[in-house]
């Protein structure tokens, strides 16, 4: 259920990146190939992450979601397939991603287990393929989901509103907290306090709605 990417947020792109801090760092590319990340939604879709100008198109993975990766424009000459992916700057967790087959010298199956930034590498007769690939979560509306997955995502939230922070924090880590923790925290400080009401007042609208959204989608993920 981990693959629930209707909960999470591209968000991650609202960071101030700068324009063209995430293009390509090929390494002695044949042919000027560059990577094509792509998996189900993208056949069905197209690619994330189109609106955002400093993002290169076709660049984006998904965490726990098999995600082919193609050097486009690159000839398969028939060479043993020696791909190899890892993070860069130390932005993902060890061992983060995992191989999951390599067609050819030219397109794999590659499952990522954590959001970041990967290098990814193929070798190509004497030559190097080489390009860097980001993983985000993309946040997608609930009906463009297929079945396993709005299935999986409905399960995760029966989970959250159903398992409290004793038993969620043995089963899936320290940073759990059930629903009634977020309905606690939204009763303390707006409902009863109609005088002083610190979530819906001005622009706290705004801030604490990001907040207090993100926190659950938290929580389900970890599902």
């Amino acid at each position: 259920m981990a693959a629930i990417v209707a909960l999470v947020v591209l968000g991650a792109f609202s960071a101030a990146w700068p324009r063209g801090a995430l293009s390509s760092t090929r390494l002695d590319a044949a042919s000027g190939a560059s990577i094509v990340a792509s998996n189900k939604y993208t056949e069905r879709y197209g690619h994330a992450g189109v609106a955002y100008p400093w993002f290169e198109t076709g660049k984006l993975a998904e965490p726990h979601r098999t995600t082919r990766l193609q050097f486009a424009d690159a000839f398969d000459d028939g060479s043993a397939p020696a791909w190899s992916i890892e993070a860069v700057g130390g932005g993902a967790e060890a061992g983060a991603v995992t191989t999951v087959s390599a067609a050819s010298a030219v397109a794999a199956d590659a499952y990522f287990a954590a959001v970041g930034t990967y290098r990814v590498a193929s070798k190509l007769g004497t030559a190097t393929l080489a390009d860097e690939v980001v993983v985000r979560y993309v946040r997608r509306e609930i009906r463009s989901l297929d079945a396993e997955d709005r299935g999986a995502f409905f399960d995760a939230i029966r989970v959250l509103a159903t398992t409290t922070d004793g038993p969620g924090r043995a089963r899936y880590g320290h940073k759990w907290r059930g629903l009634d923790h977020y309905v606690a925290i939204h009763l303390a400080n707006a409902v009863p306090n109609l005088h002083e009401d610190r979530f819906h007042d001005g622009m706290g609208f705004v801030s604490h709605g990001a907040r207090k959204g993100g926190l659950p989608r938290t929580s389900t993920l970890r599902v």
